[in-house]
């Protein structure tokens, strides 16, 4: 059963309000989730999210960067240059630490963006 839209919209505007202090994970998180339920994201979420994505870069690891990408993608989001260019560069540095599934999911939202 899907959430309410009063509820998700309730969520988005809190992340957007509350975006400065999500770690890498939190950031994925909101975003693997909308993309989950299949909810178009408000354009304000999705550019305080790329934003906090670009702050924590430091903390991607591969299945960050795989989800990352797979759910903008899903959602039919095209990430800013910096950031797909920031996933693409970290992704070829932990290239050797990605497991089949996140190799499967990075290419295939590079694929569809």
């Amino acid at each position: 059963e899907q959430p309410q839209p009063f509820l998700l919209d309730a969520m988005q505007r809190q992340a957007v309000k509350t975006a400065p202090g999500f770690k890498a994970q939190e950031v994925k998180d909101v975003l693997w989730a909308l993309a989950t339920l299949e909810v178009a994201p408000e354009p304000e979420l999705v550019s305080a999210m790329q934003r906090q994505a670009m702050a924590t870069a430091g903390e991607w690891n591969p299945q960050i960067i795989a989800n990352l990408t797979w759910a903008l993608a899903k959602m039919d989001q095209t990430p800013d240059r910096a950031l797909l260019e920031a996933m693409q560069k970290k992704a070829v540095a932990t290239a050797d630490r990605f497991n089949h599934g996140g190799v499967t999911m990075f290419m295939w939202a590079l694929a569809t963006m």
